[in-house]
């Protein structure tokens, strides 16, 4: 081996230690960059001289990212758990404050018992002025708490669909700049040498677009990667992306009524689609349930909470409770609650039927109030001015628009107000009782605590100053079993109004505390990969230092190769001079 020979060496050692220090101090310089993945030198032994097979020194071939992508897709996963779990932990939350067994003015729990309390009072003294006004009173809050309950989680179910309109967005943008690195990355790494930077951009941004929606990865062989959802939709194809669309009229809606159920405000939700027309009317690909069967990401959790719309098989009829959704659950229990007000209570408030063969159709009332009117009566300020009333102590907004005049009755059926009746009314265009609630009597003298005990018809026998038909209403309130109730994604077994609510108490607190167990235990989940991750693709500065300490004698060493091999060269030249 010549000295030129050992210069050579010497001079590619000088280089390799030099682009490791250089690579070292990157690493020191970014230890808090955010998606930062530690860099590592990949130092190799040039080819021998052929003949002596001494060996020419060594090489950097390559720099490349100390990185493992099967962690960095759990990450992925995670992330998306994590911002599922949190998404349902704010809104359940939030919707737990609705709804309270007592102590909390203004929620239906305290507003039912101080209607009772207030009925149970005026037992004692059914002609009392102060007691009749009081009832009155005490019904007018509780229908305003169950129009407020009901608002307050349809709120929220129109705050998350709008919200997942937003997410959409900023997948669409995520989804284009991973396209747009992809594009780069195919056009940088030409060689051996790995696009460091920009693949650690795409690692970043496939982690904030993770946190939106789930998707699968596929790695390309010239180095992009492909996204897709489970039905195949390619969100991100190589150097392209396909955007997502959030709609309230996709192209696969039938026509109403058989169309997708509204929201629980009435006004229609919306749809994540993609579009797949060229031109002229879009033709979309549904892909709401496939987002939502994710289970990863905040639009998969906003669904989950605002309800997938089932397509319904014409003619099936739809309603808002027929989307499966937590808030929907919660809003239906409220939604069973009014009807229940509307149908059992209605039934014991009019009292006994004294058939009258004149009018079959009409129920003849025998529930008195203070003055020996009907309960029903329409003089006394009932909804349906043109006749005897059902929906004589609990009604809704514009009831005179559905009850047929004369009867008492839904128009087109006959009899006492039943959840079929409901059902048409709601059929008709009403989205929901509970927001619609009112309480029918303004005048204390025209509730109706008394009760005709007399069953033939005409004939009363009774004191309008009695209490039978309070001790009658407050049987289904909270004492006796009532029907089975089953309203869209809500079934339920027998049970009184007092155990409705305190079912629906339960099942919100359920909700909330199951989604804040699993936002707790999915953040675990992520600190534990992220820790992972760290010590294999961070940056540790104690273990950087040690390397720089390496790498800079090996600079010192070479570099005093370098002085020998120059005082060699110097010391022949002097002898042959």
């Amino acid at each position: 081996m010549g000295i030129s020979d050992l210069l050579e060496t010497s001079k590619s050692a000088l280089n390799a230690n030099t682009q490791a220090i250089r690579t070292i101090g990157d690493n020191v310089a970014n230890v808090n960059t955010p998606g930062y993945t530690r860099r590592r030198p990949d130092i190799v032994t040039t080819q021998p001289l052929p003949v002596s097979g001494v060996g020419t020194g060594v090489d950097v071939q390559r720099i490349t990212r100390v990185v493992d992508n099967f962690i960095n897709g759990q990450l992925e996963d995670r992330a998306g758990d994590r911002a599922f779990a949190e998404i349902r932990e704010e809104f359940l939350g939030r919707a737990e404050t609705s709804f309270s067994l007592d102590g909390v003015a203004g929620r239906i729990g305290y507003e039912f018992n101080e209607f009772v309390s207030a009925l149970q009072n005026l037992t004692t003294s059914p002609g009392s002025i102060p007691l009749r006004t009081q009832v009155v009173q005490q019904g007018q809050e509780l229908v305003l708490s169950i129009r407020q309950t009901y608002s307050e989680i349809a709120a929220l179910q129109r705050e998350a669909d709008s919200r997942i309109g937003i997410i959409v967005e900023d997948v669409n943008r995520l989804s284009s700049a991973i396209a747009d690195v992809n594009s780069q990355i195919r056009e940088s790494e030409i060689s051996d040498q790995e696009a460091l930077t920009l693949r650690d951009q795409r690692d970043q941004l496939m982690l904030e677009l993770g946190e939106l929606v789930g998707f699968e990865r596929v790695d390309n062989s010239d180095n992009t990667v492909n996204l897709y959802f489970a039905n195949g939709f390619n969100l991100v194809q190589g150097t392209n992306s396909n955007d997502l669309e959030f709609t309230q009229t996709p192209s696969f809606e039938d026509a109403a009524p058989n169309g997708f159920p509204s929201g629980l405000d009435g006004i229609r939700l919306g749809h994540v689609v993609a579009n797949y027309a060229d031109s002229g009317a879009p033709q979309h690909i549904q892909l709401t349930d496939i987002i939502r069967n994710s289970g990863e990401g905040e639009i998969a959790g906003l669904l989950s909470l605002r309800g997938v719309q089932p397509q319904p098989i014409p003619p099936a009829p739809t309603t808002a409770f027929d989307t499966d959704g937590d808030l929907v659950q919660l809003a239906g229990r409220v939604e069973l609650f009014a009807r229940d007000l509307l149908t059992r209570v209605n039934r014991q408030y009019i009292g006994q039927d004294d058939e009258n063969p004149a009018t079959p159709l009409v129920f003849d009332s025998q529930s008195l109030d203070l003055d020996g009117n009907a309960a029903n009566d329409s003089s006394i300020g009932v909804v349906n001015t043109g006749g005897l009333n059902g929906f004589a102590l609990f009604a809704f907004d514009n009831a005179e628009a559905y009850i047929l005049p004369g009867t008492g009755d839904v128009k087109g059926t006959n009899g006492v107000p039943v959840n079929t009746d409901l059902d048409l009314v709601i059929a008709a265009g009403v989205t929901s009782f509970a927001q619609t609630l009112t309480f029918n009597i303004s005048n204390e003298r025209h509730f109706a605590a008394a009760r005709d005990l007399d069953p033939v018809a005409g004939s009363i026998v009774g004191s309008p100053g009695g209490s039978e038909n309070v001790d009658a209403i407050l049987s289904p309130l909270s004492t006796a079993p009532g029907v089975g109730y089953n309203l869209g994604v809500v079934s339920l077994t027998d049970m009184s109004l007092e155990e409705l609510y305190s079912n629906t108490v339960t099942t919100a607190g359920g909700f909330s505390r199951r989604a804040s167990d699993d936002a707790e235990l999915y953040r675990d989940r992520e600190e534990q990969l992220q820790e992972i991750q760290a010590s294999i693709s961070g940056v540790s500065l104690d273990e950087e230092f040690a390397k720089l300490i390496n790498f800079q004698r090996g600079f010192q060493a070479s570099s005093r190769l370098i002085r020998t091999a120059d005082e060699l060269l110097t010391e022949l030249l002097n002898s042959v001079a």
